[in-house]
């Protein structure tokens, strides 16, 4: 538990300086001197739960509509225009910030996303670079294994983790984030040096109105989020094979660097293909190479150079 402290800024409150045990946003797991979010969501609110958290025993409360708080309640209220958004700046605030501690990978697209992260954890700990994963899968560093309910969770489980990764000896992040994730702001808190971009093909559209939404989501990666990021430099990885890669847009002071067949930054050529293994020959902005993967199947390539970019 980490000591930190709410101010009572009410004066219907006797606060005063209190120790937080815990954020939470869903009323059942709210606990004495926790803070509960009310969050809207697509099928609940969470103002219908004030009451359940209070019985917990949250200690504060941050809210949309006030008037859903009951009047006896002698905690803090903080009233907000956006939970969600609260929630994801107070979690990285109560884990102390730890993704401006770690170099962090975000990988964000339709396809691909967890190979990725899986071959960046691979080149970085093969040079002696330890490196969470969180994902799909699981959430993993060292031999550490976490579950994960979701693509990229929510932002408490999200900072909590990456706190994790630093106490487990980890000083770099592989992470991804799904759109989801980018429309319901569960990432805006992280610090990327780094963002990959896949693909995007029809998916995830009883989330999102249309294609225009769905990669509107995942434009915020790229520019939101790295334009809030503190890291220096910024880069950002893209195929820009795909037709909305190449829609992508950064500000100005991160730098972009492509990968595709077509002309790129890191341009591949296939050269040989088996059930097996697969050679092609790599252009990068430092030299042409011929690579040896023993992966088959031509998004594995594109795998492999995203990765090697990201990398490098």
């Amino acid at each position: 538990m980490f000591e930190w402290k709410v101010d009572a800024l009410s004066k219907d409150t006797d606060l005063g300086q209190t120790e937080v045990s815990l954020l939470c946003f869903d009323a059942r797991l709210a606990v004495p001197q926790s803070v509960f979010f009310a969050v809207r969501g697509n099928q609940s609110d969470g103002h219908q739960y004030i009451s359940q958290a209070i019985a917990h025993g949250a200690i504060a409360l941050v809210v949309e509509d006030a008037s859903r708080v009951p009047s006896d309640y002698k905690g803090f209220v903080l009233t907000v225009p956006d939970s969600r958004q609260m929630l994801d700046l107070l979690a990285a605030r109560f884990y102390d910030y730890p993704s401006q501690k770690l170099f962090c990978f975000g990988v964000t697209g339709t396809n691909g996303k967890t190979s990725i992260t899986y071959l960046l954890e691979h080149i970085l700990n093969d040079h002696k670079k330890m490196t969470g994963v969180m994902g799909t899968v699981n959430h993993r560093v060292g031999d550490q294994i976490w579950g994960s309910e979701m693509t990229t969770p929510d932002p408490v489980t999200l900072q909590k983790r990456l706190n994790e990764f630093i106490q487990h000896g980890a000083g770099y992040c592989a992470m991804e984030i799904s759109s989801h994730a980018l429309d319901q702001k569960r990432a805006d808190s992280v610090h990327f040096n780094t963002t990959i971009f896949t693909n995007l093909t029809l998916d995830h559209l009883d989330y999102h109105k249309n294609m225009n939404d769905y990669f509107a989501a995942k434009q915020r990666l790229f520019s939101d989020l790295m334009w809030n990021s503190l890291k220096k430099p910024l880069f950002a990885v893209i195929n820009t094979d795909d037709a909305y890669g190449r829609k992508i847009r950064l500000p100005e002071h991160v730098v972009g660097w492509s990968y595709g067949q077509e002309d790129a930054d890191f341009q591949f050529k296939i050269l040989k293909m088996s059930f097996s293994e697969t050679e092609f020959e790599l252009k990068t902005p430092l030299e042409k190479v011929n690579i040896k993967i023993p992966l088959t199947s031509t998004h594995n390539v594109y795998n492999v150079v995203a990765s090697m970019a990201a990398a490098l």
